[in-house]
């Protein structure tokens, strides 16, 4: 004889028996509750972080707290020992505080045109000298970050293109690709070409030898408070990535971008994706670069990476630097002082912001950027992903229409279910018994029919379908309007500008006003002028 199965019990049945089993043995059920969540955390925790994504986990943990990066399971890196790179002309070059910002000011601009008045923010795009990349720069041009920028203002912006020059295999210059490119300065003015060695590289140079002529000015742009390097993968939401820099003070030494995607294994450091740095730390790091042998810096290293370590190597604030050897003697420097002990965590946590012996800020923005792949990144402020580097997915919205278009037209043209035909066709009038088959013209006589504001019935239809069309309208329209604020509304703007001492009387005037989107017509302006 078969013995039937009990029941399973209902979720509250179970609730009230594991109620009984707490008051029952309330210490055990204390202890469970305290060490088995935590043990369960940490198992799935270790699983997580074998896999390819593990690294952005720790470094977000790492990113709330120090503590957490000797408590949240690595993944396959070990902890971080050794001190970084250590580049002795940084440590000697001019502290960060020595230098005073920019004054920002209304346009300015040369005999030949150009904007020579100071810029608020220098957006440098690390681009290359192939053929695709060329392409590349008139795509970003065209869905350029400054159009979300009032005409009034775009002169506190640049946006500029660093690349070196064309070789051919055989390491004979492609005069082909320079013409090109000598085109395409003469159009826009907005590249900066670096000497590099093997006339384009990442890893042997082009990053410090960029800082160098962004800082001394060799790049042919302006003075800013603020400079990033951007990926050419990189998408930027520049309204709100500026709504954050505003907060933030230039005159400190401020180095901004996001963790997330760095290396564990690594010394501290921001991915290259968007990197930034305040005005008195890049004049810091020009000045030492320009002190560094050709031989230092083009040694191989990861970009990211070196400019990490750089900023351990910092001079020391003037808290940290003795006066005298007398007053160093009876009032020795505290142990943070001293550039060759770690931080307070060590090499593997975060080091403190600010940073205790030289004061730099180091700004991360954590989930605020990164790849849009990985699911608990907000990306906001800006995003990036290995499809952008791609031109068509730039385009893969219109693409993507052609599916659904199809896809209606083919429930536009199929036949109705029996269970209509039978239940609902007849009920409402709507039913073809002559006709199986309903094609464009069917439908849109039922959706006459059905919206015929002459019965009661269809009037109450037609008043849910305008409500409905008209609260998703107003949205839109909410919502657009607040993405124009910027454009539409810009007290804020000059209020903020104002507060920093600039003339705002007539700000706008000039070519920049006037809508000039190259720098050969910005030229012909100012000429006929």
């Amino acid at each position: 004889m078969r013995i039937p199965s009990a029941p399973f019990p209902s979720p509250l049945r179970l609730l009230h028996l594991s109620l009984r089993k707490v008051r029952q043995r309330p210490k055990l059920s204390l202890v469970t509750l305290v060490v088995v969540p935590p043990l369960i955390a940490y198992f799935w925790l270790w699983r997580v972080h074998k896999g390819d994504l593990g690294r952005w986990y720790w470094n977000y943990a790492a990113a709330l707290h120090p503590s957490l990066a000797y408590v949240i399971p690595p993944g396959d890196w070990g902890p971080v020992e050794n001190p970084p790179r250590w580049v002795q002309e940084i440590y000697d070059a001019p502290w960060m505080g020595e230098f005073d910002i920019p004054q920002l000011s209304k346009p300015r601009y040369n005999h030949q045109g150009q904007l020579v008045n100071p810029a608020l923010v220098k957006l440098h795009v690390f681009s290359t000298v192939s053929a695709k990349s060329r392409e590349k720069r008139f795509l970003v041009r065209r869905l350029s970050p400054l159009n979300n920028i009032p005409k009034p203002y775009r002169h506190l912006f640049e946006l500029k293109f660093v690349l070196g020059h064309a070789y051919k295999p055989n390491w004979d210059v492609d005069e082909e690709m320079e013409a090109l490119l000598a085109e395409e300065q003469e159009e826009y003015g907005d590249l900066v070409r670096l000497s590099l060695v093997h006339g384009e590289n990442l890893r042997e140079g082009k990053i410090l030898d960029w800082m160098r002529a962004a800082g001394t000015g060799d790049d042919g742009g302006r003075p800013a408070w603020w400079l990033f390097k951007v990926d050419d993968d990189t998408v930027m939401n520049l309204p709100v990535f500026l709504d954050t820099l505003i907060t933030l003070d230039p005159q400190q030494p401020i180095y901004l971008g996001t963790s997330l995607n760095r290396w564990p294994a690594f010394h501290y450091h921001f991915t290259g994706m968007l990197t930034g740095f305040s005005w008195p730390l890049l004049q810091t790091l020009a000045a030492g670069i320009g002190n560094m042998s050709r031989q230092e810096i083009e040694a191989w290293w990861d970009d990211d990476v070196l400019t990490g370590e750089l900023m351990f190597c910092l001079p020391s604030a003037p808290h940290c630097r003795p006066q005298s050897l007398a007053n160093h003697t009876l009032h020795p420097l505290p142990f943070h002082c001293d550039p060759t002990l770690p931080p307070p965590w060590g090499y593997t946590a975060p080091p403190p912001s600010p940073d205790p012996r030289t004061d730099l800020i180091r700004y991360d923005f954590v989930r605020r950027m990164g790849d849009k792949a990985v699911w608990f990144i907000k990306g906001d402020v800006a995003r990036h992903s290995w499809w952008f580097k791609f031109n068509e997915h730039y385009e893969q919205d219109g693409i993507g229409m052609v599916p659904g278009i199809l896809c209606l037209y083919e429930h536009l043209t199929m036949n109705e279910t029996k269970p209509y035909e039978r239940y609902v066709a007849k009920e409402t009038g709507l039913s073809r018994s002559d006709q199986h088959t309903r094609g464009l013209n069917d439908h849109f006589r039922d959706f006459l029919e059905y919206f015929n504001v002459k019965t009661v019935e269809c009037r109450r239809h037609v008043l849910t379908l305008t409500c409905t069309c008209l609260s998703w309208f107003l949205f839109d329209i909410a919502i657009y309007g607040m993405s124009r604020e910027l454009e539409n509304e810009d007290e804020a703007w000059r209020a903020y500008l104002v507060a920093n001492g600039v003339d705002v009387s007539d700000m706008g005037e000039g070519i920049e006003a006037s809508g000039s989107t190259t720098f050969k017509h910005a030229l012909e302006e100012a000429e006929r002028e």
